[in-house]
């Protein structure tokens, strides 16, 4: 009932499996008449059912801007395949005892992705089965936050989007310097700095001086601090005012998500 996500070669791919009491003929046709995809499917899908044909997809009330598709494959009552904007959409129906099987696939275009396009297609598959069933469709609204964090936590998320991270590895602009060190920095008005970090490895973290007051919280992993001759372990959760001066070193966990803030100066 639960997509899973998977590791394609350099692609996330979220996979889903449900049985559904109906002939496949009848799930078929469900998803590929504009009456029937009209009461579980995100948007309206305009164009002619047959392999190369183009497509775009329309949502009521301009809930978000038309995107284009192509199919790629229509082989009804079978396979179906096609492009949704960047996306690919395989559905494919087998028969079953008593049924039929639909397995849908579709690819996950940054894997910080992955929850919340889940919940929404999880959402959109229970839609389908009302559907078949000739019973209204359930706002996926009332049950998305519940099941957002559900998938988080099943597809233990752990990667920052990679608009925020940047190219760099071990930029000198970043706050801390360690090997494998992700990251990027940005700038207020005020001159106050403010750096998303990923640690892609096990590293020690260079000693470096702090001219002015630093503020970090760790999200995911662990960052031993060394102030002096003191050592702080924090722990995902923890947050720490780092007094300005002097200076400090540590050692930052493979995995280590956190946000580091440094004052004007």
């Amino acid at each position: 009932m639960k997509g899973t996500l998977n590791k394609v070669g350099r692609e996330h791919v979220l996979r889903f499996e449900r049985f559904y009491p109906h002939p496949r003929e009848q799930v078929w046709a469900a998803l590929v008449e504009p009456e029937r995809l009209a009461h579980w499917f995100p948007a309206a899908i305009v164009g002619e059912r047959r392999a190369g044909a183009p497509l775009k997809f329309v949502f009521a009330g301009d809930e978000g801007p038309a995107l284009e598709g192509q199919i790629r494959v229509f082989d009804p009552p079978r396979l179906l395949e096609f492009t949704w904007g960047s996306d690919v959409l395989r559905w494919e129906l087998s028969p079953a005892p008593g049924g039929s099987t639909l397995v849908f696939s579709t690819s996950v275009a940054q894997r910080s992705n992955a929850p919340r396009d889940a919940t929404g297609w999880e959402g959109c598959l229970d839609g389908l089965e009302a559907t078949l069933g000739g019973k209204p469709a359930v706002a996926a609204s009332s049950s998305f936050a519940e099941r957002y964090q559900g998938y988080i936590a099943a597809f233990g998320m752990g990667a920052f989007p990679e608009f925020l991270l940047g190219a760099a590895e071990s930029s000198a602009a970043l706050p801390i310097s360690a090997p494998g060190l992700r990251g990027q920095s940005f700038e207020a008005p005020s001159g106050a700095r403010f750096a998303v970090l990923h640690a892609t490895a096990d590293a020690e973290v260079a000693p470096h001086a702090v001219g002015a007051d630093g503020y970090l919280f760790v999200i995911e992993g662990s960052y031993l601090l060394r102030l002096g001759e003191h050592e702080l372990a924090l722990p995902a959760g923890t947050e720490f005012h780092i007094p300005g001066g002097g200076r400090v070193s540590g050692r930052i966990s493979a995995g280590t998500r956190m946000f580091y803030a440094i004052a004007p100066r």
